[in-house]
């Protein structure tokens, strides 16, 4: 849900949060599902207001790593159960 992509179950990245992790986490206080979303939603505006997020969200310091990593790979590729293409990391 958080991706935007409007398919309410599916999850384009793992850690996407589905419908059902917003029903559970509502039924975990006995709540709507609405209300459990605009909890979310009031946390997050608090806490961009105070500046411990930017617009962008909370900054990964060392995103420039894997980023440099990625390009220091070299070669092989193998399929996941579900066939996705993974990279066998070796670095140079």
């Amino acid at each position: 849900m958080n991706c935007g992509c409007g398919k309410n179950e599916e999850q384009p990245k793992p850690t996407d949060i589905t419908l059902s992790d917003l029903t559970a986490a509502a039924e975990g206080h006995d709540m709507q599902v609405e209300k459990a979303a605009d909890n979310s939603h009031d946390g997050a505006r608090a806490l961009k207001k105070s500046g411990q997020i930017s617009s962008r969200g909370p900054q990964r310091p060392y995103a420039h790593e894997a980023r440099d990593r990625d390009r220091a790979v070299r070669g092989k590729h193998a399929r996941t159960a579900h066939g996705r293409e993974v990279r066998h990391f070796a670095l140079q």
